[in-house]
């Protein structure tokens, strides 16, 4: 896939702009269920570890329609940078040329048709006599003390618009219209998630308390026949108990009848009451 815009930036100054750049450009009025259909390349992102660096850019820039230069003064002093816009200059289109300056100063020149390279310092001197007329830029400046650099920031999201309007080549006001649409269709999908996701905790906390109830039902029918069972332990000893003395007692009366001294001992009585408890058993 052609590269449509190719990011050249600073490292140690504009990394962080340059990606979250990069990001909103490939997102902006795109569905979030589809994949980008062009591509923005960036050096950080698109690279593979490479012997030599440079051999793997300059096809990067040859394949790129745009250029978006991050203009700050160490972009202009960045040696890889100068090398890339000198590349351009000699080899593409300078209508292509975009510049958004994240720091410094771009002054122009009506008297010379050039920049004023005594206040401009965002550019490198290689890009002097490159403009017949002063070239448009965007101005990202405030960028560097934000603390929302995301399409909600409304600044921010103006410049993604812009840029992605030259680039695509579609009306600003078409593209920022299609936008919204596709913000409101993910709040409307995010929306319809989270209902979702409310009903199927619902439903899983009230089967979480059936499975408690139905739980503690289990536990309370288990104690029950465990208690039955041991009541009926118990009675079954207590039957073996009374078995065993009624044995005995029967030995002893029928000791007694063999005894010499029947009448003293009240044998009779003796059998009579056993016999009773024997009922009573």
């Amino acid at each position: 896939m052609p590269n449509l815009a190719f990011i050249s930036y600073s490292c140690s100054s504009d990394s962080d702009i340059s990606r979250i750049l990069q990001s909103s450009l490939h997102s902006f009025s795109r569905p979030w269920y589809r994949l980008p259909s062009f591509r923005i390349f960036r050096d950080q992102t698109d690279l593979s570890v490479s012997p030599g660096l440079w051999p793997t850019i300059e096809p990067a820039l040859a394949n790129s329609e745009y250029m978006i230069y991050l203009g700050s003064p160490s972009a202009a002093t960045s040696k890889w940078v100068k090398k890339e816009v000198q590349f351009w200059r000699d080899r593409k289109s300078m209508d292509k040329f975009l510049i958004v300056v994240t720091e410094g100063h771009l002054v122009w020149s009506d008297e010379s048709g050039d920049f004023d390279w005594e206040q401009t310092n965002t550019v490198p001197a290689s890009l002097a006599g490159a403009f017949k007329t002063e070239p448009g830029y965007l101005d990202l400046r405030w960028a560097r003390s934000a603390t929302d650099l995301s399409l909600r920031y409304p600044q921010f999201r103006d410049t993604v618009a812009s840029l992605s309007s030259t680039i695509r080549r579609i009306p600003k006001a078409v593209l920022d219209g299609e936008d919204i649409r596709q913000q409101r269709r993910r709040m409307t999908v995010i929306r319809a998630v989270i209902a979702a996701l409310m009903a199927l905790v619902i439903l899983f906390g009230w089967q979480w308390r059936e499975a408690v109830k139905l739980r503690k039902s289990a536990e309370l029918r288990l104690a029950q026949s465990r208690s039955s069972e041991a009541d009926a332990l118990a009675a079954t000893n207590k039957w073996a108990e009374a078995r065993s003395l009624y044995a005995q007692a029967i030995g002893d009366f029928n000791a007694l009848r063999t005894s010499p001294v029947l009448p003293l001992a009240g044998l009779w009585e003796a059998e009579r009451e056993v016999m009773v408890n024997s009922q009573n058993v």
